[in-house]
């Protein structure tokens, strides 16, 4: 599948582009081509279609997935789906947030830092990606994100007690 793929590009940024509430990701888009990133932008919410897998198999094909947080500064979905599609996410998330069984697999850059700094963390993670180390944080991000897994543990921690 996709973790498995070995011809990947080096790094791709994905979501919504709004100054206001993405600074960082709107900040990097302007940059994308200096910085050597793809841009997807987000498809935009409506009940017509899925756009997960699509979103997926396309954010597989690489090994970097910049995953700015929002002014909120919280982790989003998307750090959770790089790790699980083998990508190494690198992101502003403020290491007091840590995201359960994969968070050695982020490569963390400050919030606010220059976008010269952004470009070193990408660069760092597209040169040190390799393919069995992402399948190794992928399963973890499979055994602990994964609803129904997640599920399957509850419920035997319920019947326990």
């Amino acid at each position: 599948g996709h973790v498995s793929r070995r011809d990947r590009a080096k790094a791709i940024l994905t979501g919504h582009l709004g100054r206001d509430f993405y600074p960082e990701r709107e900040a990097l888009a302007r940059e994308a081509k200096a910085l050597g990133l793809d841009v997807m932008p987000h498809p935009g919410y409506r009940n017509t279609e899925r756009h997960t897998p699509r979103y997926l198999a396309a954010i597989a094909g690489y090994r970097v997935h910049v995953c700015t947080t929002s002014k909120c500064r919280v982790a989003l979905r998307k750090i959770v789906e790089s790790v699980a599609v083998g990508c190494i996410p690198v992101t502003d998330l403020p290491t007091a947030e840590v995201v359960p069984g994969i968070d050695a697999a982020l490569v963390r850059v400050p919030g606010g830092c220059d976008l010269g700094a952004w470009g070193d963390a990408i660069e760092h993670a597209a040169t040190r990606w390799n393919p069995e180390e992402a399948l190794l944080w992928a399963a973890r991000a499979w055994e602990h994100h994964d609803w129904r897994i997640a599920g399957e543990r509850l419920d035997r921690a319920l019947c326990a007690s």
